[in-house]
């Protein structure tokens, strides 16, 4: 079990993110349902980043990227230091300290130096969109920086929204029309990036150039910023993962994957339309695509890399899981509109997570273990 791990890191990391999503939004009960004066923002944004997501990323990455490469796999003592840094700023999130920026910028440090390690021991280049995801953990270590310093041009949005994007955006421009059946998508990135040409000559330029200018809107609010975005997020959807049709392979993990990626598009519609909502709105975000496309994506990894059945992926359970997400969504969003009951609905949302949460750990978590 060991040597499995070592080679799937993903069977220690998915289940230790699984615990910080089920702590992170249950920390809303007491407030909910209790009326608790402590009101734990900081810390359900540390549980659910830096041990939910980032959990779910790094387990992803740690097994995916020395396969990509075929490089060498994890080293135990890369896989013990990842695994334990969301601990060591647990009480720094209870106390509301500022300390907690480094341990995100430690946990992003940490990954970036993973993949590029592996890259210079690369023998076939990794797919070209996957750009995005150094990019990605660069800037959440230069926003925590800048957030630990107290900059202006620090926010939640330029932290977690961006970057968690940009790694969507990079994984999921190789993954998701490989998995809704879109060969023909897959087969021309490879015919681009399995070419023995040096790293760098193999990404095309409008790639980087569209991850530099979303990047850049971040750090200038402005209804233009939020346009910016909304299309180069649609770019990606309509032409990388051919979001404008069904999907050719037709199961109810692929129907959840492309249902998620249109909340993808929409939500940043939705920024642009409702930029009073702030934070509250980008739940929309958060809950239906981030955390409903870490679980989904899962399936796919923990399925395959045990060796099962591909019928799991056509499990009814992945459409209740998807509803959830979604029914969790509205209802957090709708706690900030009907501000008369915007505790008790933090708790409702929180209950539809951990029920949609409990219903993978039943069907899926098993074959972590396999």
């Amino acid at each position: 079990m060991i040597n499995k791990i070592l080679n799937d890191p993903y069977r220690l990391l998915f289940p230790l993110g699984l615990i910080y999503l089920l702590i992170g939004v249950s920390i809303w009960f007491p407030i909910a349902f209790f009326h608790s004066e402590y009101y734990p923002v900081i810390l359900h944004h540390f549980l659910l980043i830096d041990g939910f997501m980032l959990s779910f990323i790094g387990g992803f990455l740690m097994t995916a990227v020395p396969k990509f490469s075929k490089s060498y796999p994890t080293k135990p003592l890369e896989l013990i230091i990842f695994a334990i840094l969301p601990f060591l700023g647990l009480k720094d999130a209870l106390n509301e300290s500022n300390n907690i920026l480094l341990i995100s910028m430690l946990q992003s440090l940490f990954l970036l130096q993973f993949m590029l390690m592996r890259i210079f021991k690369r023998k076939e280049n990794p797919p070209y969109t996957f750009i995005f995801i150094p990019m990605a953990l660069l800037m959440i270590a230069v926003v925590s920086l800048l957030g630990f310093f107290d900059s202006p041009y620090y926010s939640i949005e330029a932290l977690f929204l961006c970057p968690i994007s940009l790694i969507i955006l990079g994984i999921g421009s190789r993954l998701i029309p490989g998995i809704l059946g879109h060969v023909e998508i897959v087969k021309q990135q490879r015919e681009i990036y399995e070419k023995p040409l040096p790293l760098f000559s193999t990404i095309p330029k409008n790639i980087l150039i569209l991850s530099l200018l979303f990047i850049s809107t971040f750090f200038y609010q402005h209804w233009i910023s939020n346009l910016i975005q909304f299309q180069i997020v649609a770019y990606f959807a309509f032409k990388y993962w051919n979001l404008g049709i069904a999907p050719k392979t037709k199961t109810a993990l692929t129907w959840s994957i492309w249902i998620t990626c249109w909340f993808f598009v929409s939500g940043y519609l939705l920024k642009l339309l409702w930029p009073s909502g702030a934070i509250h709105g980008l739940h929309w975000i958060f809950i239906a695509v981030f955390a409903n496309l870490a679980i989904l994506i899962s399936t796919r990894v923990t399925v395959s890399h045990a060796g099962q059945e591909s019928s799991l992926e056509n499990s009814k359970i992945l459409f209740w899981i998807t509803f959830f997400s979604i029914f969790a969504m509205s209802t957090r969003i709708l706690a900030y509109i009907l501000t008369d009951l915007y505790e008790s609905h933090l708790g409702y949302g929180a209950f539809l997570m951990i029920v949609m949460a409990f219903l993978w750990i039943f069907k899926y978590a098993r074959y972590f273990f396999v």
